[in-house]
């Protein structure tokens, strides 16, 4: 895998760096990273190359295939690589941990599938990063324990970053205080540059309707043996860039999931110039993670009395005057960069120099 020289970092040339002066507030930033191609892995690459971008230290120590040793207050990570992963990532240019003495300066990020290792550094600066709540309570039932989160939301040295608005009225419930956003974004640039160029008669041409089936799979089943006459897409078993391909073709996309938050694959449509429809029990249940019309929110109901399917077919037919009705959709989506970045620079970087800390 390729390593980032520090000395030739991508601030020079990405243009999310700010042009003021800011220094790193830790020696160095340690992201503890699945080694698998989700969701969840791209937004601690986003995580790692912008730290990296804006000045600071940021290392990615993976752990899958690849193993983790503590030893003291030593880190090792015997990497081993993996083609999928580096192809996947190779555009964030991570750099890969292979050992380091954990400081009072180093701060470690673990997701929130590994909040039992938090727990446990109680001497190091760190934080959970809180992606997907469905996620972090299948890799730890504890969570759903009084106890446990009494002790895991009552460090004072732990920071929690929440990705969705779902995620943080739950921390805000079990009695978090020490918690900030940390909004990851859709990399879908090219598909943004060719709406804008285009505009909504781009649209015009699309005809397909794109759903992954195993998303809310009983009622997307239902939904296929009603849907007739309509022509689908489905997004199983594809790459991400074979998905974005298919999403640039279609007109609607529609999932039927009830796991609330910010669905990624829904915001990567929008991008991708389709027009969602979302379960009104699911992702969009808060308005902050998908903020859409309440004519693309659909019930069990609608779709077993014929709702969903005729507000599917009128947008098909007049895709132009229903494109402008998730304009601020897309634009929240559009943003999505430029808000991460700023939300990096607050927590990671400081615009005063601190004394004995950052990168020389």
């Amino acid at each position: 895998m390729r390593r980032l020289d520090f000395e030739a970092r991508p601030h020079a040339t990405d243009p999310d760096v700010s042009e003021y002066a800011s220094w790193p507030v830790h020696d160095e930033v340690v992201l503890l990273c699945p080694q698998l191609v989700t969701g969840g892995a791209e937004a601690l690459h986003q995580l790692a190359y912008a730290i990296n971008a804006l000045g600071g230290r940021a290392k990615l120590a993976y752990y899958g295939r690849s193993r983790l040793e503590f030893r003291g207050r030593s880190l090792t990570c015997h990497h081993v690589p993996e083609v999928p992963v580096w192809q996947a990532y190779a555009g964030y240019a991570p750099v890969v941990l292979d050992e380091i003495v954990l400081g009072t300066r180093t701060f470690i990020l673990v997701p929130e599938t590994d909040t039992a290792l938090a727990l446990k550094l109680t001497s190091l600066p760190r934080g959970i990063w809180w992606l997907s709540l469905d996620s972090a309570i299948r890799a730890n039932p504890q969570l759903m324990e009084r106890r446990y989160m009494v002790q895991l939301m009552g460090d004072p040295t732990l920071t929690h970053f929440y990705q969705s608005e779902h995620v943080r009225r739950f921390l805000v419930e079990q009695g978090a205080r020490q918690m900030l956003p940390l909004f990851s974004y859709i990399n879908a640039q090219a598909s943004y540059e060719q709406e804008h160029a285009h505009g909504a008669r781009k649209t015009a041409s699309r005809a397909h309707v794109a759903m992954f089936p195993r998303k809310g799979a009983v009622l997307a089943r239902r939904f296929l043996g009603a849907a007739r006459g309509l022509r689908f897409a489905l997004l199983d078993e594809l790459t991400r860039t074979q998905a974005v391909s298919v999403l640039r073709q279609c007109a609607v996309y529609v999932d039927f999931e009830q796991t609330l938050g910010k669905d990624r694959l829904a915001r990567l449509a929008a991008a991708c110039g389709a027009i969602v429809f979302l379960h009104e029990h699911g992702p969009a249940v808060n308005f902050a993670d998908h903020p859409l019309d309440p004519y693309f929110l659909f019930s069990h109901a609608d779709i077993d009395n014929g709702v969903l399917l005729s507000r599917i077919k009128a947008v098909l037919a007049q895709h132009e005057s229903y494109w402008s009705r998730q304009r601020f959709y897309r634009q929240r989506i559009r943003m999505g960069k430029e808000e991460f970045y700023l939300q990096v620079r607050t927590f990671f970087m400081s615009n005063e120099r601190l004394p004995g800390a950052g990168v020389a």
